[in-house]
């Protein structure tokens, strides 16, 4: 009985309570549409209200989440509000890294025989003949890992990443990734040459911010003259720039955040994860390459080979498919966030209604400019519609996610 099991618990009676129209705490989250609060409740709901799941049970609703187009749109950031601190997802951290791990693992003991008695001798199905293959995927294995790593570690361009959240234990800042694994502590970015060009950059648009508010008491501009502003965040949005629902920060040429690297991609690690894209899909490669010539030598059809390999040549499909995406997002110098939701963005679009890209140089210089990131990267200096400069912001009309980042804090 779901009450009888609740009233053991405190919280668990907190959860179970229903108002005049009988609806529980989580009712009225789905009901005003707040999918952080519904997530943060469902899983408190989960602890303390509902009967403890089985195994399978679990599994069962990991795979249901992962095949949930509303569940991958909060692991993203793409939702209207903030996720509680301390709910954005481990689970496809945890998967991308141990499917790294394991196909490392299974290359060395399976096609190479490291580890495995017996084998070294006499079993012609080992690819010991095969050493520039060998190279080729150890180099891309740790090249994998090394991009991984920068991806993580490196500040995308975190606005504000110095303050702190109120419900957050830590109070010196903002963890610097969603997934306190492998090398973060949650004590922020390291104060590198972005964290401290960050901090000059939110000190000055929070200023801008201030001033802005303070105008507003004597003259309230109209709707297309207003300047976007975070209010979350006490900042003027710089191009470019989205608040990231997951990290709750502004982020600088805001990609999107991505739950298998276990961060936010932005203007300053997004070459870190396109390498990473690239690195994983050489490694795969040279993994499918060695299982079908394994198989090819083997006398006797390896079952456990063959299920293993066919596990991870799986994993090659999606993640071409997004190096490739990426690739046409560089050429063009557009974040997929921008190309996803270019309507929202009045610099996309010129007087007559036709998309323009103000920020294509070309091919060549795009690249650069992802590969080698400044502030040209997200400003417009002697643009005709706007100059956008460190003190500057494009003037545009208020957009449904700074109505809703308003509504937030009110209710």
């Amino acid at each position: 009985n779901k009450s009888s099991w609740a009233s053991f618990h405190l919280p668990g009676k907190l959860l179970a309570m229903m108002d005049k129209e009988e609806k529980t705490p989580r009712d009225l989250a789905i009901k005003k549409k707040k999918l952080g609060c519904e997530l943060l409740l469902l899983e408190y709901e989960e602890q303390y209200v509902l009967p403890k799941r089985s195994l399978f049970s679990r599994l069962g609703k990991t795979c249901r989440d992962l095949c949930s187009i509303r569940s991958w749109k909060s692991w993203m950031g793409m939702t209207g509000n903030d996720l509680p601190i301390g709910q954005s997802p481990t689970f496809p951290f945890y998967w991308m890294t141990s499917h790294i791990l394991l196909g490392g693992i299974f290359y060395a003991t399976e096609f190479v025989g490291l580890g495995g008695r017996g084998r070294l001798v006499g079993d012609d199905s080992l690819l010991w003949d095969k050493i520039g293959l060998h190279l080729f995927f150890v180099v891309a294995w740790f090249a994998t890992w090394g991009n991984l790593y920068y991806v993580y570690k490196t500040n995308p361009g975190v606005l504000d990443a110095t303050r702190s959240d109120s419900n957050n234990n830590n109070s010196s800042s903002y963890p610097a990734a969603t997934c306190q694994l492998i090398c973060c502590n949650g004590g922020g970015y390291a104060k590198d040459k972005v964290s401290l060009e960050m901090d000059s950059v939110t000190k000055e648009l929070r200023r801008q911010y201030d001033d802005i508010i303070e105008s507003y008491s004597t003259d309230f501009p109209s709707q297309e003259k207003r300047v976007p502003l975070c209010h979350t965040c006490r900042i003027v949005k710089p191009l470019r720039s989205k608040h990231c629902r997951v990290a709750r920060r502004c982020v600088l040429v805001f990609d999107h955040h991505c739950p298998f690297v276990g961060t936010t991609v932005g203007l300053y690690n997004y070459i870190y994860f396109y390498l990473f894209l690239v690195s994983f899909c050489l490694m795969e490669g040279g993994f499918i390459t060695a299982w079908i010539m394994f198989m090819k030598r083997s006398k006797e059809f390896p079952k456990g080979a063959f299920l293993m390999g066919g596990y991870m040549a799986v994993y090659l499909v999606p993640v071409a498919f997004m190096a490739f995406y990426h690739t046409t997002l560089i050429s063009n110098n557009i974040s997929t966030n921008e190309q996803m939701n270019a309507r929202k963005y009045r610099y996309f679009w010129d007087e007559g209604g036709r998309f323009r890209n103000p920020f294509n140089q070309g091919k060549i210089r795009n690249v650069l400019q992802r590969c080698w990131p400044d502030r040209s990267s997200y400003e417009l200096v002697g643009h005709q519609s706007s100059r956008v400069g460190v003190g500057e912001v494009e003037l545009m009309s208020r957009d449904d996610e700074e109505r809703q980042s308003m509504l937030s804090n009110v209710v």
